[in-house]
C-alpha cells in the first residue's frame, strides 16, 4: 500500500454541494471516476499530456 501512494499526494477542496451532486451525476453516466475527470482538467491547465 505505502508503494502505490508513492508519488501521489491528495488534493481537496470545499466546493458547493449542488455542483459536486451534478458533476458525480454526469460522471457516474459516463461511468468515469472523479480521479480521471481531475487529472484531464489539470494535465489541460498545465498543458501536460
Amino acid at each position: 500500500m505505502k508503494k502505490r501512494r508513492e508519488g501521489k499526494k491528495t488534493f481537496s477542496a470545499l466546493i458547493d454541494g449542488k455542483k459536486a451532486e451534478r458533476l458525480e451525476q454526469k460522471l457516474k453516466a459516463e461511468n468515469r471516476s472523479k480521479t480521471s475527470w481531475l487529472e484531464e482538467k489539470i494535465d489541460e491547465e498545465i498543458g501536460d499530456n
